[in-house]
């Protein structure tokens, strides 16, 4: 791409961030709600940390593919914000929104709103393998 050319809207953004950037991330949601092939899954921070990846016995999330890793991402929680850390050799890619795709390599992303994940190659919404998350506030839970 030359110097006067725009980049395309669904081209993908590799990020890397850094503390100062995570700690501006300004979300109140205490939970993430998941959605994978059929199964709604709901984890509020306590409950975190959840694996996505490919080996069964150690993941959560099982996503079966060959450009997954045994555990390829992590959805955990930093300076009070819940999110993504890329632990794969192939990165993990985001959707969020109506915004651009970014792939996220050996970093955390600080996940807001609504969007999609995809483990080691870019979304397709057609993709079984697609993982949707919604972040959102529960307000008077109790431990139960």
């Amino acid at each position: 791409m030359s110097a006067s050319e725009t980049p395309q809207s669904n081209e993908t953004i590799i990020v890397q961030f850094d503390n100062d950037i995570m700690r501006n991330v300004n979300s109140s949601a205490t939970h993430i709600e998941i959605f994978f092939r059929g199964k709604d899954m709901s984890f509020s921070k306590a409950q975190l940390p959840v694996k996505l990846g490919r080996d069964a016995a150690e993941c959560d999330i099982v996503i079966d593919s060959n450009v997954a890793s045994r555990i390829h991402c992590v959805i955990e929680v930093r300076e009070n914000q819940i999110g993504l850390i890329d632990k794969s050799t192939n990165g993990t890619f985001i959707h969020i929104g109506r915004n651009e795709t970014f792939l996220i390599k050996s970093t955390f992303y600080p996940l807001i709103g609504q969007g999609t994940i995809k483990l080691g190659e870019e979304i397709d919404k057609n993709d079984t393998n697609m993982v949707y998350f919604r972040m959102v506030t529960k307000t008077g839970t109790f431990a139960g």
